[in-house]
């Protein structure tokens, strides 16, 4: 089983991705590879252990998730606006 590391930077790899992809204007791409990277963030934040220890780090990636989750709303409307 991936660590939360592991997992967390699988989830920024594919952040990337789908930046990279946005840029291009390839906004399908991108809506599936932040949602992708968003489920794998959602993983990573359930692996940390339940105790104040962690909430710096359970803190940083829910800001993430947030970040990720704007993102997947905007590439969802630029796909939308290119269906019209």
């Amino acid at each position: 089983m991936p660590t939360t590391k592991e997992t967390y930077s699988k989830a920024m790899d594919l952040a990337e991705e789908a930046f990279l992809a946005q840029k291009k204007g390839c906004y399908f791409s991108a809506y599936w590879r932040f949602k992708k990277s968003l489920k794998l963030v959602e993983d990573a934040i359930y692996k940390i252990p339940e105790n104040d220890t962690y909430e710096t780090t359970k803190y940083i990636l829910n800001l993430s998730a947030k970040s990720i989750a704007n993102n997947i709303a905007i590439n969802r409307r630029k796909m939308c606006d290119g269906l019209r």
